[in-house]
This record gives C-alpha cells, structure tokens and sequence, in this order.
C-alpha cells in the first residue's frame, strides 16, 4: 500500500514536472510553426498573382499603358506622344480676361483673352505681355518694351517695366500717353481683385514722369458716380 502511494506521487510529480516545463516552449514552438505556414502562404499568394498579372499584361488585358517603370519608358512614350503630352502648364484652368487696349480714336477697345490660370502675379504678367503685343500692333510702343516683374501691397499693384518703356511713353503725346495708362490700370484693376491702383515703376524705381506722363504716384480709375 505505501509502496503504490509512492509510485503514484512520484508518476504524479514527473507528469507535473513535464507539464510545467513543456507549457511555455510548446506556445512558442506553435507560434513559430504557425508564422511559418502563413509566410509560405502568403509567399505563394505574392508569387500567384504576380505571374497573374505578368500573364495579362502580355496578353494586354488589365494594363495601365500611361505608367512606366523606367527612364528609357519614359523618353519612349514622352518622344512618341509629341504634342499630345500634356505639361503640368497645359493642365491648369483657363480663364477669361478683359484686356483695354487704346485706339487711334481717343477710344478703348475691351478685348477677351483666354490664359492658364494659376497665380495673381503670373496671371498679370501673361496679361501685360499680351497688351504690350497689343499696343504694339497700334503702333503705340516698339516691340522691345516688356514688363519685368509685379507684386501686390494691400490694394496697390506696383508694376515694374523696363526702360524701353519709360522711352516709348515719353514719346507719345499726352492724350496718348494717357489713354494707354489708363488701359494698363483697368485691365488690372477690373480682373484682380482686391487691386484698386497701381503703382508704375522703371528698374525697380519710381521716376516722377515719363515726358508729360505722371508717374510718381499710383494711378487710380475714377469712380463712376
């Protein structure tokens, strides 16, 4: 009788002993062996779907032709495309401008442009550009007059012209002079808002006048009452 009572205390103790030593490495034998089987599984999904996709792009089912994958694609496709690639300019709005440009009359002739849109100050330099070819074409300025550069202070557009303008304003007769002024001012005050005036300068100065012209203090649109 004590004989058996020690044999099942010391099986009782070895089960113990194995249980309390197999518990922990067991969960991590698991674990691992569980991480394994999902990586082969999902190595096998990765490599299935990749030879998937390999075989219906060479059948040219499910393909995006417009991405490349390498510089010599991307010289083949921009070379190929010629015109009807599309720049990141292309890409912008176009938007309606009115642009007054001075007549032989005394008058002024409002006319709509288109431009790519983006921002103010690029906007009013392509404008300007474009009225300055205007009052070229009417025999108004030379064609080597041109706008530097603009920035906007609160409502004062200070605009920034080279010295050929200066010369060619100079020239031309007071009423001239005037009118032509006055068509650079409305064109920029009547597209960007909040703009109400402009400053004109030459080089990045202020000069008192251009012949009979004024320019030592922004022009202003008179209010119409």
């Amino acid at each position: 009788m004590e004989r058996s009572t020690v044999r099942r205390s010391s099986r009782r103790s070895r089960q113990e002993q194995e249980g309390a030593s197999s518990g922990p490495a067991r969960w991590v034998v698991r674990t691992l062996a569980w991480g394994a089987v999902a990586t082969i599984f999902f190595s096998m999904g990765y490599l299935s779907s990749g030879l998937l996709l390999n075989y219906l792009n060479g059948r040219g089912v499910g393909g995006q032709p417009e991405v490349v994958s390498s510089v010599e694609q991307a010289d083949s496709v921009m070379s190929s495309a010629g015109e009807e690639v599309q720049t990141l300019v292309d890409m912008g709005r176009r938007m309606s401008f009115n642009i007054y440009v001075p007549d032989d009359k005394s008058g002024m002739t409002r006319e709509k442009i288109e431009l790519v849109s983006g921002v103010m100050e690029d906007d009013i330099l392509q404008l300007l550009k474009t009225l300055l070819s205007r009052l070229h074409d009417r025999k108004f300025f030379a064609s080597d007059v041109g706008i530097k550069n603009v920035f906007r202070d609160g409502e004062t557009m200070y605009l920034n012209f080279n010295e050929a303008f200066q010369i060619a304003l100079s020239k031309l007769s007071e009423q001239k002079g005037s009118a032509v002024m006055t068509g650079i001012v409305r064109s920029v005050v009547d597209n960007f808002m909040p703009v109400a005036r402009v400053q004109f300068m030459i080089g990045g100065e202020d000069r008192p006048s251009a012949g009979t012209v004024p320019q030592s203090a922004p022009w202003e649109l008179r209010k119409q009452s």
